[in-house]
């Protein structure tokens, strides 16, 4: 059966472009004579051999960003409101979280407009009702705060909470502006007399700063 998997493998993909303005390729199911792109794959590698239907054993979806959650491989879909993209699927969302995805049926696209004044985006571009805006929030998440939120979790790219409401295990994810010490994610306040860039946090200040 494995000498089957492997001969499977090497049979030649057929390229699928959806349209000549399109940015990716698409590659067919190498099972047989199956016409679904192809999406999974083992673990480690970015291009698609088999549709979900005649998946190996083992294979992971492999185009589709996943859960952060450690060992799901289903696709995020929530986060918390004000942001852009979904972190986390259904199972294993964080309290607080909602599903950022479009309002409209069948859609799955990110939603990214709502009435001004709201703080959650509910429609994507093409279904956004009219008198729509888009929604952004540059606020920490916690409820009452103003401050600019710094903190987020490793590998995302946007603030969601401020130093003082940030989760267990968030980081400073506002590249450059972390304590110089190595792995500590504190905001930096010190530095020698005469800079004006603080360097490092109270902790590891060094001796004349």
């Amino acid at each position: 059966q494995l000498a089957v998997q492997r001969l499977s493998l090497q049979r030649h993909q057929q390229l699928v472009v959806p349209s000549p303005a399109a940015d990716v390729a698409l590659w067919l199911c190498e099972q047989g004579d199956c016409t679904s792109v192809s999406v999974f794959n083992f673990e480690g590698e970015q291009r698609g051999r088999f549709c979900a239907q005649h998946k190996l054993q083992g294979m992971i979806n492999v185009k589709s960003k996943r859960c952060v959650h450690a060992g799901c491989d289903k696709q995020p879909a929530f986060n918390f409101a004000g942001e852009r993209r979904g972190s986390f699927c259904a199972q294993h969302k964080g309290q607080g979280m909602v599903d950022l995805r479009c309002k409209h049926k069948r859609c799955r696209k990110w939603a990214a407009f709502n009435f001004k004044g709201e703080t959650k985006a509910e429609f994507c571009g093409k279904h956004r009702v009219e008198g729509m805006v888009k929604v952004q929030n540059d606020r920490c998440k916690h409820d009452g705060c103003s401050k600019t939120p710094h903190f987020n979790f490793e590998g995302e790219l946007k603030g969601r909470f401020c130093a003082q409401h940030r989760i267990q295990g968030m980081v400073n994810v506002n590249k450059g502006k972390r304590c110089e010490h190595a792995r500590c994610i504190e905001w930096p306040s010190f530095n020698l007399e005469g800079e004006q860039k603080p360097r490092f946090c109270a902790q590891h200040k060094v001796q004349g700063t």
